[in-house]
């Protein structure tokens, strides 16, 4: 069974191609899987942003990828721990988590109201990466997109996660601070989920992972080279 790629040409138009189609000439292009993006976790403490509908508190992080036309996001991963007044070592209870991604255009110098993109990616395994010098699990969680998602060469955008799940008792989740060389950009907060964000200091450690989309118009020669050389060897195999 064929699989296929969505790729953009501008906002509102797509063009699908065959994947089958592409594999040489896209192999070249990036390597599967590369960093898009990082905000790297700073693991010297245990600072962190709640992110958790029962707080309520909702983070966004704004972002750019460059060095490519477009790119197609696989895989994101985020770094963060739990909170539960008076218990420094608390966590909630494995499997009740139920994390949710957005994808956030910018406007107006901040994430829009709403989002482009949701990803209900529930419960989600955690790799415990250390523990503070207080006593607190630090953890990072990764997932496969069950769809890549496709953004635009060095064009803003705002990533959010944020966690629905756990008893009302539990300890809530928060992402950890990055590290101090990401500082320089603000991130937004809301404590309402449909009001207008307000922009906070610090970033969030996340990561974004995939590949380098290439231009429309290469894709395009591309496919027309391998139609003339299908209809050659056609007439030559009559």
């Amino acid at each position: 069974m064929a699989r296929y790629l969505t790729i953009p040409l501008r906002r509102g138009a797509v063009l699908t191609l065959a994947a089958a189609v592409l594999v040489l000439p896209w192999a070249g292009l990036a390597s599967a899987g590369q960093v898009l993006f990082v905000n790297a976790p700073l693991l010297t403490n245990d600072l962190g942003f709640f992110s958790d509908a029962r707080w309520p508190e909702w983070q966004a992080d704004d972002f750019i990828l460059s060095g490519g036309p477009a790119f197609s996001v696989t895989g994101i991963a985020w770094w963060g721990r739990y909170f539960l007044q008076g218990h420094a070592g608390a966590v909630t209870p494995e499997g009740s988590d139920d994390f949710v991604l957005r994808f956030y255009d910018m406007q107006g110098g901040g994430p829009a109201q709403t989002h482009f993109l949701e990803i209900p990616v529930g419960y989600v395994p955690r790799q415990q990466v250390t523990t503070s010098s207080n006593g607190v699990p630090l953890f990072r969680w990764e997932v496969a997109l069950p769809q890549p998602v496709l953004l635009d060469a060095d064009t803003p955008y705002a990533f959010s996660v944020f966690n629905r799940g756990g008893q009302v008792s539990d300890p809530v989740f928060a992402p950890l601070w990055s590290s101090p060389a990401n500082w320089g950009d603000p991130r937004w907060r809301r404590t309402v989920e449909t009001a207008p964000w307000q922009k906070s200091g610090y970033n969030f450690a996340f990561e974004l992972t995939g590949d380098v989309v290439p231009e429309p118009s290469a894709l395009l020669v591309l496919l027309g080279g391998f139609g003339l050389l299908a209809q050659f060897r056609g007439r030559n195999s009559v």
